[in-house]
């Protein structure tokens, strides 16, 4: 909140709420908080600049609310504020964006390696789409199946584990002509037409790319800015949980350092393996309705990133 809002409080008062306010150490902004009359807040001093604390008694229990402003450029040493967290805490304000826009640069900036920039900046935006308060990594991704259909599952994998241990081969000739089929190596037929044109073009192009001395262009921030712009504001994501929705929001700076990104990777000939992941979503042909299996089509949801890359 400005100044200029906080000095009306002097003469000035919002009916039905009591406020507590501190004005903040810079010119652009303090700390404002409104409680209903029906409730009886109390203030606790602290001796942290731009931070409010009021308990608000009403309800079963008491609520605390810690309330503070984050001003550019100066530091704000969150562990004074240790001793005041209870259980029944919220804690808001304005944590000024900026802040953790500048953040991630500076790690970019300082060395990090692209694809570990990149799974960090992914997993900080899927964690503020879900309002996180606690984080764990997840070394695997694993599909959130019903509870019945893992029962079932793990029945057809006891009952198949169950015949390849007792089914009895009466022909040893069966066996070997099994074992020689799966070992086989796949060879075209040559004398196909067919085949031997895509074998053709195969050897063309490895030639063509042996001898090419040209240089790939790399990216700027306008032209991916310009197809971030073009991109439709869908909410449904792949398995980063990163949707069109999330990248037409996000700041310049991020922007700037997913440039780096994608001309790191450009310049690497290389393709990341997270974007080679699809998420099956399966949709229903019915109106209305539980459908059958046969009456449902199956999606592939990639990477809102990856589809940004091969656009450009």
């Amino acid at each position: 909140m400005g100044p200029d809002a906080l000095s009306l409080w002097n003469t000035s008062r919002v009916p039905h709420f009591n406020i507590f306010h501190q004005h903040g150490t810079n010119s652009s902004g303090g700390v404002c908080v409104a409680i209903g009359k029906q409730l009886k807040g109390t203030r606790i001093e602290i001796n942290v600049e731009n931070t409010v604390i009021i308990d608000v008694n009403g309800f079963s229990e008491t609520i605390r609310v810690i309330a503070f402003y984050w001003p550019v450029g100066q530091i704000m040493m969150l562990d004074d504020l240790e001793p005041y967290i209870i259980e029944n805490i919220i804690i808001t304000g304005d944590f000024n964006p900026s802040i953790i826009e500048e953040f991630w640069i500076n790690e970019q900036n300082r060395g990090m390696e692209a694809g570990e920039w990149y799974m960090n900046y992914v997993r900080f935006l899927a964690a503020l789409k879900v309002r996180l308060t606690q984080w764990k990594e997840k070394e695997k991704f694993r599909p959130s199946l019903p509870s019945y259909l893992i029962q079932k599952l793990k029945e057809a994998k006891r009952i198949r584990n169950k015949y390849y241990r007792e089914k009895t081969i009466f022909n040893i000739n069966e066996e070997t002509r099994v074992l020689l089929q799966q070992f086989k190596a796949q060879n075209a037929d040559m004398s196909d037409p067919h085949e031997n044109q895509i074998e053709t073009e195969y050897l063309e192009l490895m030639n063509k790319l042996q001898i090419l001395n040209e240089k790939i262009e790399n990216m700027n921030l306008t032209e991916i800015e310009k197809h971030i712009l073009k991109l439709k504001s869908k909410k449904s994501s792949g398995f980063d949980a990163v949707s069109n929705f999330i990248i037409k929001r996000i700041p310049p700076g991020y922007i700037g350092c997913l440039v780096n990104c994608f001309n790191t990777w450009l310049n690497e000939h290389r393709y990341p393996d997270v974007w080679k992941l699809a998420k099956i979503v399966t949709l229903k042909k019915l109106k209305a309705g539980i459908p059958r299996c046969d009456q449902t089509r199956p999606i592939s949801l990639l990477a809102t990133h990856s589809k940004l890359f091969e656009k450009i």
